[in-house]
């Protein structure tokens, strides 16, 4: 298909596209080293580190984990407050106006609902214990360790080179209903987050997987704890049931299990998985 369809611009090798959620293994990678570094510890408090949330209702019951499992009770932030900030929120810090006043949807560790919230909360720790900001830890330990040249957050409003332009029936907010025709993204493009949108390309996102696999980037045996399935995903009809460790998410299939992420938004849809066993990568990034 085409990049950018008004210039009948090609999809390359090299094509970076937005990865939605698929990022968010950018912040499990994170946490996970600052773990193995021993800055810190799964069942910490987040207020530990947050100490000025700590007057925030449950937020002192909130571990690390929680958030790493998506149990903590914090759920979204996306919506009308989000579109009319969208392309001002260019740090961490920038999200939290978006969410910190809204209570725990349920006491922490109780129940599984799937929270971006919760990894913007995992970014502001890392911020807060390796001292350096979200997008320039991520860019030192893990883009360029693993050899990932063309990734990185960029601005919406950014002249970003071989960036592909999404295209979707979604509107604002978020909206799940279809529109008349397919548009470009760009009323909803917004720089990225720890809870996702990073742009990469299908051989960065290769780079990763192997990074991850060959203990480049995170011991092996954080990557095995990390991945043990803890609660259970709702798959589409007719495809493998999907679970989610601290972070990862594993699908079980007939020949073999799959480890990695998956990523949707409005003009993105994205996945990257591994099989530990034999090594084998699949990448697919789409607009």
């Amino acid at each position: 298909g085409y990049a950018l369809r008004w210039a009948k611009l090609p999809i390359h090798r090299d094509t970076r596209f937005s990865l939605a959620s698929t990022s968010k293994l950018f912040t499990v990678v994170a946490i996970g080293q600052l773990l193995e570094s021993g800055r810190l510890a799964l069942n910490d408090p987040i207020t530990q580190y947050l100490h000025e949330h700590a007057h925030r209702p449950g937020w002192s019951d909130v571990t690390v984990s929680h958030l790493l499992s998506h149990t903590s009770g914090f759920g979204s932030y996306w919506g009308p407050a989000f579109d009319a900030k969208r392309t001002a929120l260019l740090t961490v810090q920038d999200h939290f106006a978006l969410f910190e006043q809204t209570p725990l949807a349920f006491a922490p560790g109780t129940q599984f609902e799937y929270s971006n919230a919760g990894f913007i909360v995992l970014g502001a720790i890392i911020e807060r214990v390796s001292g350096q900001d979200y997008f320039g830890y991520v860019q030192q330990h893990i883009f360029d360790p693993a050899g990932m040249r063309d990734s990185g957050y960029f601005e919406a409003d950014a002249d970003t080179p071989n960036l592909a332009v999404g295209y979707t029936y979604r509107r604002m907010g978020d909206d799940p209903a279809r529109g008349a025709a397919r548009t470009s993204n760009h009323l909803t493009a917004f720089k990225g987050s720890p809870a996702g949108d990073a742009a990469s390309t299908a051989p960065d996102m290769v780079r990763f997987a192997q990074a991850l696999l060959n203990g480049t980037i995170l011991q092996r045996t954080t990557w095995d704890a990390f991945r043990v399935p803890r609660n259970s995903m709702v798959a589409p009809p007719g495809l493998p049931a999907m679970q989610l460790g601290l972070g990862f998410m594993v699908i079980e299939g007939n020949q073999c299990t799959a480890i990695g992420h998956t990523g949707g938004t409005a003009g993105a849809t994205t996945f990257l998985l591994m099989e530990p066993q034999s090594g084998l990568i699949a990448a697919l990034l789409t607009n």
